[in-house]
C-alpha cells in the first residue's frame, strides 16, 4: 500500500490499492484517511465499495461512499453541528444543516425543513412533469397533519397574488382554477375561505367574467341566518338591473317580477304624480251626478278608472297609480255626498216650511 503525508495536487489509486493521506490543518482543510477501495476502474465491475473518509485529527468527520453491487451514492457529514454545503463560483448554493434542515440560496431556516432563496428575476421554483398520457398526474403534493384540526398545506404570500390557479387546454372535461374541499365528521368545513382589508375597497371574494353556481345554501352577512334557505342576506342588498321571482321571465319594464303571492307588515310606494287633493280645488271639473249616472251606464266603469279589459290587457294595474286614483274618487265621492247633502237640507227646510203653511190652513 502507498501511504502519502500530504497531497498538494491530484492523486490516483488504482483497483485493489488502500491508501491514508494528510492535508494540512494550517490551511483550514481537513487531515483524514481514505480506507480500501474495492473497484474495478478498467471494466467498470463493481468488487467492492469505494469509501474516502476524512478525519480531523482523530475524529471522522466526513466521508464519501459508493457501496458495493449498489447505484446509490452517499456524502456524510459526521459531525454533530457541521453543515454540508455544495458550491459553485465560490458561492453557497445548497447546505443542509446538521439537523436536516436544507437551504437552497440561501442558509437553513428554523422555520422551515426547506428554505429556497434566489436573487435572480425568474420563477423561485418550477415543477413539470413531462409524462404524456390519460394520466392524472399532481404537479405538488403537499401534506401538513399534525394533529385533527391542525396543519396548513400550503401557505402562500404575494405582493399581489398570494395563490393563482389556472387552468386551459382543448380537454372536453370539466377543468378547475382553483378547488378547495373541506370534510369530516365534527365542525364547521369551510372548502374555501378569503379574508381582505386595509384597501381603499376590499372584496373577500371577487369573480370576474362567467357565472358563479352555488349548488346548496348562500348566506350573506351572516354564517347562520341561511341554513334553511337556498339565498339569505344579512343587512342591506343591491340589485343593478331587474330581480325575478319564482320566474325567469321578467315583466317588460320592471325592476321585480315575482311569480307567487307576497306579504309584508308594511309597504310605502313612493309618490310619482300629484296626490288628488287637487279634486278639492277650484279649477277641478268632474261629472255631474247626471253626467256620471251616463257614464257608468255607457262604459261599466268609473271615469278615470281603467276598466277591467284595458287591465287584463296591462297584465295587472300599477298599484301606486291605483291607489292615487282610488283617493281622487273617494275625495270626488264625498264631493258628491256634500252636495246631496246640500240639497237635501234644501229640501228639508222647503218640507218644513210646506208643513207650516198645511198646519195654518187646518187651523
Amino acid at each position: 500500500a502507498t501511504r502519502l503525508q500530504s497531497i498538494t495536487g491530484a492523486a490516483e489509486l488504482m483497483a485493489g490499492e488502500s491508501t491514508t493521506f494528510a492535508v494540512s490543518n494550517n490551511n483550514a482543510t481537513l487531515t483524514g484517511s481514505a480506507q480500501s477501495v474495492g473497484y474495478n476502474i478498467e471494466n467498470e465491475t463493481a468488487i467492492g465499495s469505494v469509501t474516502l473518509r476524512l478525519r480531523k485529527g482523530s475524529s471522522q468527520v466526513a466521508s464519501f461512499q459508493v457501496p458495493a453491487l449498489s447505484n446509490d451514492l452517499t456524502i456524510a457529514n459526521n459531525t454533530s453541528s457541521g453543515a454540508m454545503r455544495l458550491q459553485t463560483n465560490g458561492d453557497d448554493r445548497v447546505t443542509v444543516g446538521s439537523d436536516g434542515r436544507v437551504g437552497i440560496g440561501t442558509s437553513p431556516s428554523s422555520a422551515a425543513q426547506l428554505r429556497v432563496r434566489s436573487q435572480l428575476n425568474t420563477t423561485v421554483l418550477q415543477v413539470t412533469s413531462g409524462f404524456q398520457g390519460n394520466v392524472s398526474l399532481t404537479g405538488i403534493s403537499v401534506t401538513a397533519f399534525p394533529a385533527q384540526g391542525y396543519g396548513t398545506g400550503v401557505s402562500a404570500v404575494g405582493g399581489r397574488t398570494g395563490v393563482q390557479g389556472t387552468s386551459s387546454g382543448t380537454s372536453s372535461f370539466t377543468t378547475y382554477g382553483v378547488t378547495g374541499s373541506a370534510s369530516g365528521s365534527g365542525g364547521e368545513r369551510i372548502g374555501v375561505f378569503g379574508q381582505a382589508s386595509g384597501g381603499t375597497a376590499n372584496w373577500a371574494g371577487y369573480f370576474g367574467s362567467g357565472n358563479v353556481f352555488v349548488e346548496n345554501n348562500l348566506s350573506l352577512g351572516s354564517a347562520t341566518v341561511g341554513t334553511n334557505y337556498r339565498l339569505a342576506v344579512s343587512g342591506n342588498a343591491y340589485v343593478s338591473s331587474n330581480l325575478r321571482i319564482g320566474t325567469t321571465t321578467g315583466a317588460a319594464g320592471y325592476a321585480l317580477s315575482v311569480n307567487g303571492k307576497a306579504i309584508c307588515t308594511e309597504m310605502r310606494v313612493q309618490l310619482a304624480s300629484q296626490w288628488p287633493d287637487y279634486v278639492f280645488g277650484e279649477s277641478h271639473e268632474r261629472l255631474s251626478l247626471d253626467e256620471l249616472e251616463a257614464f257608468i251606464q255607457e262604459e261599466k266603469h268609473l271615469p278615470g278608472i281603467p276598466s277591467a279589459a284595458e287591465v287584463e290587457a296591462q297584465g295587472g294595474i300599477d298599484l301606486g297609480e291605483m291607489q292615487r286614483l282610488t283617493v281622487e274618487k273617494v275625495e270626488e265621492l264625498t264631493l258628491y255626498i256634500l252636495e246631496i247633502k246640500k240639497i237635501s237640507d234644501e229640501l228639508r227646510s222647503e218640507n218644513a216650511a210646506l208643513r207650516q203653511r198645511l198646519d195654518a190652513i187646518s187651523n
